[in-house]
């Protein structure tokens, strides 16, 4: 039997990629009240926002947020904008430097679909902490990436980072998923590489869970698809529940450790994803702000973090049985092994030395 989404109905662009947005992505709303505000990346054709207002789904009054730095591209998708929507905001640069307080003002998000044709980098981790406060409760958001995420060093901070906690609610979040991937593509006999795409599967829905540190979510449908040339990709369906949560501290220590594997360059996209100033290059010479071996923002990340109120207690070894009852504290609050606890105690800390606070709404 034919899958559903690989049925034309209609003139598509691409034959399982028009599948998955006509099926996969608009079917489900078709019927709803127009949203009211939405979130996409357009494309030089506008496929998405042509089918969903041919179906009602949005409409002249929907404030549409558009992504897309090609200039080219972008001139026309401001005329398809100005000629069917009364109000709208085009982001004409990189997608991660977009600021959803800017471009939303007093509203929040009904929908987002993040169509992307890479893996799910830091940079669009680090915009997703810093904008999902700007989603609805009930927010859909919809993500497309490759299907197999190559980018080692993603994998290695999510399998020193993350709580085993957090992979285990991702197993239950998938168990009742509507997916492709456990029959193979296509009628296709599971080999290797679908065993590879699981996994990356895995990792970007934990990355997800963990960017997104204060909403949960649920996810409805992950299907693998590819046609053509093209590289496999992984269609993923998610829906906000509502549920407040928190993995920020879980969010900084992934961050922390993937600083230490790239370059300043790298590492500046990502601050700007956050919002946060750009580092630096540091002038070579004697290291301003050193006493007793500790710098003064470490020392007084310490003394925030562990509520250190005397002098006694700031010196070197005052600090350090400070900083190991703190740990064992936050260990037994959170029910996770001491050295999950220091791991994630000592990250807090040195994240003040590497990036600069940031107000968390």
């Amino acid at each position: 039997m034919k899958p559903i989404f690989l049925e034309k109905k209609m003139n598509f662009n691409r034959k399982e990629k028009n599948g998955i947005r006509t099926n996969s992505l608009i079917k489900p709303m078709i019927g709803q009240k127009p949203l009211e505000s939405i979130l996409c990346l357009p494309g030089p054709q506008f496929l998405c926002l042509k089918e969903m207002l041919k179906n009602g789904i949005i409409d002249k009054n929907t404030y549409v947020v558009a992504v897309e730095k090609v200039d080219s591209v972008a001139k026309k998708i401001q005329k398809f904008l100005e000629a069917n929507f009364n109000e709208y905001y085009l982001h004409r640069t990189e997608f991660y430097s977009l600021d959803l307080q800017d471009a939303l003002e007093d509203e929040k998000l009904d929908f987002v679909y993040l169509d992307f044709c890479g893996n799910f980098g830091f940079e669009i981790k680090g915009w997703l902490n810093a904008n999902h406060k700007y989603f609805k409760d009930s927010c859909r958001v919809c993500y497309t990436f490759k299907a197999i995420n190559r980018k080692k060093q993603n994998e290695n901070v999510v399998k020193r980072v993350y709580a085993k906690k957090v992979m285990n609610e991702i197993e239950r979040k998938l168990q009742y998923t509507v997916s492709n991937l456990s029959r193979g593509v296509w009628g296709r006999s599971i080999e290797k590489d679908r065993l590879n795409v699981i996994a990356s599967v895995n990792y970007y829905i934990s990355d997800i869970f963990v960017a997104m540190d204060t909403q949960d979510f649920d996810v409805s449908q992950v299907i693998l698809y590819k046609d053509g040339r093209h590289s496999e990709m992984v269609f993923i369906d998610t829906v906000l529940n509502g549920v407040k949560k928190t993995t920020q501290d879980m969010f900084n220590l992934a961050l922390y450790s993937y600083f230490k594997q790239v370059g300043m360059g790298t590492r500046n996209k990502v601050r700007s994803a956050l919002g946060i100033p750009s580092e630096k290059t540091k002038k070579r010479g004697r290291k301003k702000g050193t006493k007793n071996g500790v710098k003064k923002e470490k020392k007084k990340a310490i003394t925030e973090l562990c509520g250190i109120k005397n002098r006694k207690d700031s010196l070197t070894a005052g600090r350090k049985a400070v900083i190991k009852k703190y740990i064992k504290k936050y260990a037994k609050e959170n029910e996770i092994s001491f050295a999950e606890a220091k791991k994630r105690v000592w990250g807090g800390i040195n994240m003040k030395l590497t990036i600069d606070e940031r107000k968390v709404a």
